[in-house]
């Protein structure tokens, strides 16, 4: 969790004080070659007593909260009862492990949220893509979509076919078959989940198109596009 992201997140809490009494972020770029123990400590104060469970909590009571990584939990798990605590004596290559344990997940950490970044940025075509095609869905049928990993194996499908003009051109098509919209209804009532996805539209653009070469990039079993081929008069047969 970013630090500043959870006392944000406080804000809504009426009569919540709180401060942040240790940030791992600030600690790292004030000893930038040093490689020890991290995370975000808060301290937070209620503003009036409260009562939990029958238990009196005065007002003012501190209450820590610490924010860690799951990598950062392990790290303490590991080193924090045996190295950080004064009846025991660590060695020096003790020390010297788990700085070297907590320069890995520091960089285990790093490369996590550059995959992170990397998937979310291959990922903004295909999000934009759906959130276009759930209007123009929603505003046909009034059914809001639930989309699931279908909708991500119909646009993997059909995504690149479909074209800069892919929204006008799936709007003529509804206006001009009219019971494509009804069959959509039909089938998400009886819970065939591949209606509910907003990428069916693609699905039947292409079919509109070229039905064989629809029925061959169809992600899934032939008998789940019959359906969608005879909305068009057509089969796989």
């Amino acid at each position: 969790m970013p630090s500043g992201l959870f006392s944000e997140s406080l804000s809504g809490f009426v009569g919540t004080r709180t401060r942040k009494a240790r940030d791992y972020e600030k600690e790292q770029k004030e000893n930038t070659d040093s490689f020890v123990y991290a995370a975000v400590h808060y301290v937070v104060r209620p503003d009036a007593e409260l009562d939990h469970d029958g238990v009196r909590i005065p007002a003012g009571t501190p209450c820590e909260v610490q924010i860690k990584t799951l990598l950062q939990h392990a790290y303490s798990e590991l080193t924090h009862d045996t190295i950080y605590k004064p009846q025991i004596q660590a060695t020096p290559k003790m020390q010297r492990n788990a700085a070297k344990a907590m320069a890995l997940l520091e960089a285990t950490n790093d490369y996590f949220e550059k995959v992170s970044a990397d998937v979310n940025e291959a990922l903004a075509a295909v999000r934009s893509m759906t959130s276009r095609l759930t209007v123009i869905y929603r505003g046909a049928t009034g059914i809001d979509p639930r989309p699931t990993v279908l909708e991500g194996m119909l646009l993997s499908a059909f995504e690149v076919s479909a074209g800069e003009g892919y929204e006008a051109e799936i709007g003529r098509l509804l206006a001009e078959r009219p019971f494509i919209v009804d069959q959509i209804r039909t089938r998400v009532a009886s819970g065939n989940p591949i209606f509910t996805q907003p990428a069916v539209l693609l699905a039947y653009l292409a079919i509109s198109r070229s039905y064989r070469a629809a029925v061959g990039a169809w992600p899934l079993t032939e008998e789940e596009i019959e359906p969608l081929l005879n909305d068009f008069g057509e089969s796989r047969h």
